[in-house]
C-alpha cells in the first residue's frame, strides 16, 4: 500500500526558522524505514527549506522517499500572471497600507529593512511586519504582542475586506510572525494532486484553524489530517502512526 505523510515545516517538524533537530531526524528516518514516503510542504522558498533541513539532508541524501514542496508546491507557478497590472498595483498597495497601519499600532518600535517586509516568492507573497531578518529578541517580543492582542488576526480580517482579497486572493497566518498571500487554490492542498494513486495521505500541521496556512491541507486529508502543537508533539504523533493507522479523532497530541 502506498502511503505518505505530508508535513508542514515551521512549527511542525522544526521550530520556526530554526534547524531540524536530531530527535526529529531519527523519527522521520524511522518513518521511511517503515515504508512511509514523506512530503515537506512549506510556504517558503526551497533555499529556506534546505537551510533548515540541511542536517537531515546529510543523513537522508537524495532519498526518493522524501519530497520537498516549496511555496505550497506551487513554486513553478507565477502569481503575477494571475492579475492585471491594475489589480497587481492594488494588491501591493493594500498590503503596504496594512503594513503601515500595523507599524503605527506597534508605536513605531520596529525598525525594518523595507525589502524584507514583503517578499515575493513567485507564486506567493510573504508579508512579515517585523521583517524576515528580525533578530530573535524582536521576534519573541512581537509573538508576545500577537498572542496577547491578536494583532495578526485583526489585520488579516481587515485586509480580507479589500475587493481583491474577497474575490481572488487568499491571506493566511504564516509561521509566528508573518502572513502568506496567494491566489485562491494555491494552498497546501495543491500538493495532493501529486499523490492521487496513494491509498493513504496524512497531513500534519500546526496552523490548522480556518485562518491558518495549514487549514486546506488538514481538511483535504480528511480523517488523516492531524494538528500538532510543535515538533515534540509531531514526534509523538509519528510514533503513534508507526504503531498503526490513526486519524485526527483518535489522537491526542
Amino acid at each position: 500500500m502506498k502511503k505518505i505523510i505530508l508535513l508542514d515545516m515551521d512549527g511542525t517538524i522544526t521550530p520556526s526558522r530554526k534547524p531540524i533537530t536530531v530527535e526529529m531526524i531519527i523519527q522521520l528516518n524511522s518513518m521511511i524505514v517503515a515504508g512511509y514516503e514523506l512530503g515537506i510542504v512549506s510556504g517558503s522558498h526551497l533555499e529556506y527549506m534546505d537551510e533548515q533541513l540541511k542536517n537531515w539532508d546529510r543523513w537522508a541524501g537524495n532519498c526518493e522517499m522524501v519530497h520537498k514542496f516549496p511555496v505550497n508546491g506551487t513554486e513553478d507557478l507565477k502569481m503575477r500572471d494571475v492579475y492585471t497590472d491594475e489589480d497587481w498595483r492594488w494588491l501591493i498597495h493594500d498590503i503596504r497600507s496594512a503594513d503601515h497601519r500595523m507599524r503605527l499600532s506597534l508605536g513605531g518600535q520596529y525598525i525594518r529593512v523595507p525589502e524584507y517586509i514583503i517578499q515575493y516568492r513567485g507564486s506567493a507573497i510573504n508579508w512579515c511586519p517585523i521583517g524576515r531578518d528580525a533578530p530573535d529578541f524582536m521576534r519573541k517580543r512581537f509573538i508576545g504582542l500577537d498572542y496577547a492582542f491578536n494583532l495578526r488576526l485583526n489585520f488579516l480580517n481587515q485586509v480580507k475586506t479589500r475587493p481583491l482579497f474577497h474575490s481572488k486572493t487568499v491571506i493566511k497566518l504564516g509561521g509566528e510572525t508573518s502572513f502568506d498571500i496567494y491566489p485562491a487554490g494555491w494552498d497546501k492542498s495543491y500538493v495532493f494532486k501529486n499523490f492521487q494513486d496513494f491509498e493513504r495521505i496524512y497531513f500534519i500541521g500546526d496552523k490548522c484553524e480556518p485562518m491558518g496556512n495549514d487549514y486546506e491541507g488538514f481538511i483535504k486529508a480528511g480523517d488523516y489530517g492531524i494538528q500538532t502543537d510543535g515538533p515534540e508533539s509531531t514526534i509523538r504523533i509519528l510514533s503513534k502512526i508507526l504503531r498503526g493507522p490513526i486519524s485526527h479523532d483518535k489522537i491526542s497530541s
